[in-house]
């Protein structure tokens, strides 16, 4: 099954498995201090990191994935999200992607959600902020075309989107009127400007790492193995829907 720490090499099946990484994160991780609580953050050399969240007794909360990678998108962050779900020391931001203004990062190309994985260390930022973000999407589905041409005429595509897409995830209504909270997942096709096949610091197992040009801006793309059934290469296209981590930079 690939989920979202598949997405980069570590092959987690059961609450267990969670605890064991969890508890050899915070061996070697570096402790950062907020309020509600702190984290430990360890990150590899291959870009993969993991972010454990302790309250302020030290109990475990959650753990986080992320990839520190080269992607660069300007956003302007306009809301801080915390759904009922989620932990203290979790939490996601709404932003607008290339803004428009820079005097004015409210308003953008078009708006998305990403979870942050270090969200409570920026409890001081006053919004709306321009800033940049370094987006990790991890896959839970990935096609790959060879070229722009092969991308148009896919039937997968058929004319409905443009080699460089972004659409987040819409915003369901329950009945009643009332809306789901927002999820931090999206649509994303772009052109494929770099591929490598990584290596997991701590497993050894291997993952795929693309470096690609979307609308609004660049993002890493993470892709469990189980998924790939043609090899990526840099030049060709890329369609997935994908879960959506950032860092502020």
């Amino acid at each position: 099954m690939v989920t979202h720490f598949s997405s980069i090499g570590f092959p987690l099946h059961s609450p267990d498995d969670f605890r064991s990484l969890a508890e050899k994160v915070v061996d070697i991780g570096e402790l950062q201090k907020c309020p509600g609580g702190c984290y430990f953050n360890w990150q590899g050399d291959s870009g993969v990191e993991l972010w454990v969240q302790l309250d302020q007794e030290g109990r475990f909360l959650d753990i986080q994935p992320h990839f520190s990678g080269m992607a660069a998108m300007r956003v302007g962050l306009t809301k801080r999200l915390h759904r009922p779900t989620d932990t203290p020391l979790d939490g996601a931001w709404q932003a607008w992607a290339d803004p428009v203004e820079d005097e004015n990062p409210s308003e953008g190309h078009f708006e998305l959600t990403f979870e942050a994985p270090d969200f409570a260390l920026h409890n001081d930022l006053q919004l709306p902020l321009l800033a940049t973000v370094q987006l990790a999407a991890f896959a839970h589905e990935v096609t790959f075309f060879e070229s722009e041409e092969v991308f148009r005429e896919s039937p997968a595509v058929k004319g409905r989107l443009q080699p460089q897409t972004f659409i987040p995830s819409p915003q369901r209504v329950r009945e009643g009127g009332e809306t789901e909270p927002l999820t931090a997942e999206a649509l994303i096709c772009g052109h494929v400007m770099r591929v490598e096949k990584l290596e997991n610091d701590l497993t050894g197992l291997p993952f795929y790492w693309l470096l690609v040009e979307t609308a609004g801006g660049r993002v890493d793309l993470l892709v469990d193995p189980q998924l790939v059934a043609v090899e990526p290469e840099p030049g060709g296209v890329v369609m997935t829907f994908c879960w959506l981590s950032g860092q502020l930079l």
